[in-house]
This record gives structure tokens, sequence and C-alpha cells, in this order.
């Protein structure tokens, strides 16, 4: 009885032992699933290996202006400063950004709907000619994206908990197997929560006095230059973040002081009037590109 008892406690003993031999393993694998899986569904890692082949230099996005689809006229000019942005070889997200008035002397807001998809079908088109390669997104506007084959969409700061449920949408109307998504912070705090919907870029400001923050009139009212570093580092810091998103540098941001949040961490700038507005937007995307 004794020597039974004996044989069964150590084919016990065997099993339990191949038991925890196999079992880190699948814990550590079920883990790197999940943990990869948790930002992006099939195909969405495209995204990050545009990251790994792209150009040496920051990041830089340019994003229209609020009323680029108020008329034709405005409309030919900002896709007319887009297009030469982009000749630059420099940019690598446009952000297609409209607000829609609902006063009289405005056109209808269907007319508005109207230009803005032809304006984000004409910037994609735009994709691919001469090698060209960028990231287009729209903001606050994913029926207009799929409509207009954008790539994604922008969320504003408040709506950062609905990053999942609009990358599964998007995925699910427009038939593509990615969306780039990305969101706004101000504040450390804030990008930590935003980064836990999992965004693959974020916009980090104010930085300096800008037209987009009327109410931010004196350098003080600034989050400043050094906050997207700062975001960048928190989240680098953090052990379960796989991959951080690219944090953009945005609020005020020119030609001449790019470099100040780049040279304090940021991975690249945003920039709107300053590209815009210029006489040579290429120019100013190239002067960026490298000065920083």
């Amino acid at each position: 009885i004794m020597l039974y008892a004996t044989l069964f406690l150590l084919s016990n003993l065997v099993v339990v032992c191949l038991g925890w031999q196999a079992l880190p393993s699948a814990i550590t694998t079920g883990l790197c699933a999940a943990t990869t899986n948790d930002r992006h569904n099939e195909g969405d890692m495209t995204f990050f290996e545009r990251k790994r082949k792209r150009r040496d230099g920051p990041w830089i996005a340019v994003l229209t202006e609020p009323d680029a689809c108020d008329s034709e006229e405005r409309m030919e000019e900002t896709l007319s400063a887009l297009k030469s942005a982009i000749s630059s070889r420099c940019v690598d997200l446009v952000s297609i950004r409209v607000s829609f008035s609902s006063s009289e002397d405005f056109p209808t807001q269907q007319q508005q709907h109207a230009r803005l998809i032809s304006l984000i079908q004409r910037v994609k088109r735009l994709k691919g000619q001469d090698d060209l390669d960028f990231i287009l997104v729209v903001n606050d506007n994913i029926d207009a994206a799929i409509d207009g084959g954008a790539d994604g969409v922008h969320i504003k700061e408040k709506f950062a908990p609905s990053i999942q449920s609009v990358r599964q949408k998007f995925i699910e109307r427009s038939g593509r197997s990615s969306c780039i998504i990305g969101t706004s912070c101000h504040s450390i705090e804030s990008a930590l929560l935003s980064n836990s919907y999992r965004p693959d870029y974020l916009f980090v400001g104010t930085c300096y006095l800008t037209k987009s923050h009327p109410e931010k009139t004196a350098i003080g009212m600034l989050e400043g230059p050094e906050l997207p570093g700062k975001v960048k580092r928190a989240l680098s810091s953090n052990e379960q973040i796989l991959v951080p998103p690219i944090i953009f540098a945005i609020g005020g941001i020119d030609e001449i002081n790019a470099k100040e949040p780049i040279a304090l961490g940021a991975d690249g700038v945003a920039a709107i009037r300053s590209i815009l507005c210029a006489s040579e937007p290429a120019h100013v995307a190239k002067t960026i590109n490298e000065s920083s």
C-alpha cells in the first residue's frame, strides 16, 4: 500500500511540475497578444511600420483652419496650400478640421458637408502621387471620414473615452482593416487618461499664443512648450505602454519656435496658419523639418 501511495504521489508531482513549466509560457503569450491587440485591430500595425520607415526628422502635422469649407474659394485656397505643404515630403499627417456654421449668411450644412467630402477626397488623391505619403484624418466627423476615404478620425479631448468604439465603427462601416485615431490633451493627467483608450497620436498644447485659443491672452495662461516632452516621458516611463502614441506639440507653432518643443522631447509639431497662410507652405514645412 505504501508503495502504491508513493507512486501515486510521484505521478501527480510530475504532472504538476510539467504544468508549471507550461503555464508561464501560456500566460506570457496571452498577455503579449492582449497588449499588442489592445490598441489595434488586424492591419493597424502599418501605422507603426510607418514610424520605422519614414524619413529622419520631426513628425509634422498640418491642420486646416475651421472655415476651410465655408466657400468654394476657401476650399480651393486650402487645397492649394495643402498641396504645396505636402509636396515638401515633410508632412506626415493632415487633419481636415472644419466648423459648420448655422448662420443664415453661410451655406447650408449640406453644402458644407459636400465641400468637406470633396476636400477630403481631393487631398486623398494626392497620396501616392510622386510617392507622396501621409496620414489623412478628419476632426470629429466619422461619417465624413468614411465617406471621403480618410485614414481615420481626430477626436476632441472630452470624447477620448469613445476612441475604441469609434475605431470599431470606422472599421466596420468602411470595410478597412485599420483606423488611425488621435486626440488632444492639455495636461499630463489628461494624456495618461487618454492613452488608456489607445490613441495613435496626441496633440499636446497649448505651447504658444495662438488664434485657435483666443481666451489664452498671456504666456502665463499657456501650458507651454515643455508640456509635450513631459507627456512623452510620462508615457514612455510606463512599462504597460508597449507602443506610446506620437506626441505632436501644438499651439502657435511656426518655423522659428518649432525646434523648442522638439528639443524638449516632443516627437514633432502640428501647425496651422504658419504653414497654410504662408506664401510658400512647402518652404515653411522644410524649414521646420531642417531646423528641428
